[in-house]
């Protein structure tokens, strides 16, 4: 039998879900639904330089949708209550998952999916662990990591980052065959390529007016001057000769295990493996 000390905290806990509802009751009953721009993206993809522009573009408030910055991976039902009425940007590294999907559905979240192709990230993350953190919500390297050769690392980030990635995007490419939730992919070369037609591109999406182009490269101008753009080399192609043939076709193999899914966007061709073309 449950002491009564356990008894209490049940009660609590059980008060505390009661008033998240009800305050999420109120706010629908008399409150403006706001206005949300989420961008889901691969790390390593400049979604931080997106989502600064859009913040610039829009007058809309930078909010983070999650518990926390290692745990982004899953929306956070309290952070989206108090973003009911709020006009926000947000971006996360956030799966396809049932429960994510069904809180995007209740809260009219329609995602900005960003990409990018996985051999230029596996070689960016490496970059980001030696230049930014060691620590990602992604992948924790182990405390001998630095002494490895480079080769060695990127075995490791191919090995047990990348399945990651690769879940990533299957799970967003079938959500959107399942029709789950409305969502528009970006790419990585688009968005550093043509980044005002790009913003407009997301504005569009949501239904929202766009500033003429100057203004919207005023806006991209300033978040690069302000050093928030955050790009490693700002280049794609660089997974090509970053990583040796093996970790190629790693890399290409894991993809096996979504043969419905067409990882062309995100796994170049001209990669040596046959896993690239769906239902091999």
């Amino acid at each position: 039998m449950a002491r009564l000390g356990q008894r209490l905290e049940r009660a609590v806990k059980t008060t505390s879900v009661r008033f998240l509802r009800a305050n999420l009751r109120f706010k629908r009953a008399f409150r403006r639904r706001g206005r949300t721009v989420f961008i889901t993206a691969m790390p390593k993809s400049a979604s931080t330089f997106l989502v600064a522009t859009l913040a610039e573009v829009t007058g809309f408030l930078q909010h983070f949708l999650g518990y926390d910055f290692l745990n982004e991976q899953d929306l956070y039902l309290p952070r989206l209550i108090d973003a009911y009425d709020m006009d926000v940007v947000a971006h996360q590294h956030t799966r396809a998952t049932p429960k994510n999907l069904e809180l995007m559905q209740n809260f009219a979240i329609r995602p900005v999916v960003l990409t990018r192709p996985l051999p230029d990230i596996a070689v960016s993350l490496l970059d980001h662990i030696h230049r930014e953190s060691r620590i990602t919500s992604v992948f924790h390297p182990g405390p001998d990591f630095g002494a490895l050769s480079r080769d060695r690392q990127l075995d490791a980030v191919v090995d047990l980052a990348m399945p990651w990635f690769v879940q990533f995007y299957a799970g967003w490419r079938e959500a959107t065959e399942a029709g789950a939730v409305e969502i528009l992919f970006l790419d990585y070369a688009e968005l550093v390529g043509a980044p005002e037609e790009t913003v407009a591109r997301v504005l569009a999406f949501h239904e929202l007016p766009a500033p003429p182009e100057a203004e919207i490269a005023e806006a991209v101008a300033r978040v690069q001057g302000g050093g928030r753009a955050r790009f490693n080399k700002g280049v794609t192609g660089r997974g090509a000769a970053g990583l040796s043939p093996a970790q190629h076709d790693r890399l290409a193999a894991l993809v096996r295990h979504y043969p419905a899914v067409d990882f062309g966007p995100v796994l170049p061709p001209a990669l040596p493996s046959a896993a690239v073309a769906p239902g091999r």
